[in-house]
Protein backbone atom coordinates (compact mmCIF):
# COMPACT_ATOMS: atom_id res chain seq x y z
CA UNK A 1 0.00 0.00 0.00
CA UNK A 2 1.23 3.48 -0.86
CA UNK A 3 0.77 5.91 2.03
CA UNK A 4 1.00 9.66 1.69
CA UNK A 5 1.98 11.18 5.02
CA UNK A 6 1.79 14.84 5.87
CA UNK A 7 3.49 14.47 9.25
CA UNK A 8 6.64 12.57 10.19
CA UNK A 9 5.95 10.41 13.27
CA UNK A 10 3.41 8.19 11.52
CA UNK A 11 5.59 8.03 8.42
CA UNK A 12 8.54 6.71 10.43
CA UNK A 13 6.48 4.08 12.23
CA UNK A 14 4.75 2.85 9.07
CA UNK A 15 8.02 2.82 7.11
CA UNK A 16 9.58 0.68 9.84
CA UNK A 17 6.64 -1.73 9.45
CA UNK A 18 7.38 -2.14 5.75
CA UNK A 19 5.02 0.35 4.07
CA UNK A 20 6.19 2.60 1.22
CA UNK A 21 5.86 6.21 2.31
CA UNK A 22 5.19 9.28 0.16
CA UNK A 23 5.95 12.61 1.80
CA UNK A 24 3.80 15.42 0.41
CA UNK A 25 4.60 19.13 0.54
CA UNK A 26 3.73 22.28 -1.40
CA UNK A 27 7.44 22.30 -2.32
CA UNK A 28 8.77 19.20 -4.11
CA UNK A 29 12.30 20.12 -3.05
CA UNK A 30 11.28 20.33 0.61
CA UNK A 31 9.44 16.99 0.42
CA UNK A 32 12.37 15.30 -1.33
CA UNK A 33 14.92 16.62 1.17
CA UNK A 34 12.74 15.59 4.10
CA UNK A 35 12.24 12.11 2.62
CA UNK A 36 16.00 11.74 2.09
CA UNK A 37 16.73 12.69 5.69
CA UNK A 38 14.17 10.12 6.90
CA UNK A 39 15.67 7.47 4.61
CA UNK A 40 19.11 8.12 6.06
CA UNK A 41 17.82 8.19 9.64
CA UNK A 42 15.91 4.91 9.29
CA UNK A 43 18.16 3.17 6.77
CA UNK A 44 15.18 2.56 4.47
CA UNK A 45 14.76 3.20 0.75
CA UNK A 46 10.94 3.17 0.82
CA UNK A 47 10.39 6.87 1.60
CA UNK A 48 10.04 9.42 -1.20
CA UNK A 49 8.99 13.05 -1.45
CA UNK A 50 6.67 14.74 -3.96
CA UNK A 51 4.64 17.90 -4.46
CA UNK A 52 1.20 17.58 -2.79
CA UNK A 53 -0.85 16.88 -5.91
CA UNK A 54 1.55 14.25 -7.23
CA UNK A 55 1.81 12.64 -3.78
CA UNK A 56 -1.99 12.48 -3.50
CA UNK A 57 -2.23 10.94 -6.96
CA UNK A 58 0.34 8.24 -6.15
CA UNK A 59 -0.98 7.19 -2.75
CA UNK A 60 -3.67 4.70 -1.75
CA UNK A 61 -4.28 6.38 1.61
CA UNK A 62 -3.30 9.85 2.84
CA UNK A 63 -2.88 11.10 6.39
CA UNK A 64 -3.32 14.85 6.75
CA UNK A 65 -1.49 16.31 9.75
CA UNK A 66 -1.29 20.04 9.17
CA UNK A 67 -2.00 23.17 11.24
CA UNK A 68 -5.60 24.33 11.03
CA UNK A 69 -4.67 27.54 9.22
CA UNK A 70 -3.28 25.41 6.31
CA UNK A 71 -6.11 22.87 6.27
CA UNK A 72 -8.51 24.31 3.67
CA UNK A 73 -5.70 25.36 1.31
CA UNK A 74 -4.17 21.85 1.31
CA UNK A 75 -7.52 20.11 0.88
CA UNK A 76 -8.17 22.23 -2.21
CA UNK A 77 -4.84 21.11 -3.68
CA UNK A 78 -5.33 17.36 -3.10
CA UNK A 79 -9.11 17.11 -3.59
CA UNK A 80 -9.10 16.12 -7.27
CA UNK A 81 -6.42 13.45 -6.69
CA UNK A 82 -8.09 11.86 -3.65
CA UNK A 83 -11.34 10.78 -5.35
CA UNK A 84 -12.09 7.18 -4.26
CA UNK A 85 -9.18 7.12 -1.80
CA UNK A 86 -9.04 7.24 1.98
CA UNK A 87 -8.03 10.49 3.69
CA UNK A 88 -7.35 10.37 7.42
CA UNK A 89 -7.59 13.94 8.68
CA UNK A 90 -6.02 14.58 12.09
CA UNK A 91 -6.39 18.36 11.92
CA UNK A 92 -7.63 19.99 15.12
CA UNK A 93 -9.88 22.97 14.27
CA UNK A 94 -8.26 25.45 16.64
CA UNK A 95 -6.63 28.70 15.64
CA UNK A 96 -2.96 29.18 16.54
CA UNK A 97 -3.91 31.79 19.13
CA UNK A 98 -5.65 29.18 21.31
CA UNK A 99 -3.34 28.50 24.25
CA UNK A 100 -5.70 26.79 26.69
CA UNK A 101 -8.40 24.16 26.29
CA UNK A 102 -11.40 24.21 28.61
CA UNK A 103 -12.86 20.82 29.41
CA UNK A 104 -16.47 20.30 30.36
CA UNK A 105 -17.26 19.36 33.94
CA UNK A 106 -16.86 15.63 34.33
CA UNK A 107 -13.89 15.25 31.97
CA UNK A 108 -10.83 13.64 33.53
CA UNK A 109 -7.52 15.36 32.92
CA UNK A 110 -5.04 13.19 31.04
CA UNK A 111 -7.62 10.89 29.43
Amino acid sequence: MELEILGSALAKKWAQKGHRIIIGSRSKEKATNFALSMREELGLETINGFELGEAAELCDLAVLTVPYNSHARILKIVKEYMQGKILVDTTVPLQKEVTKVSLSKGWISGC
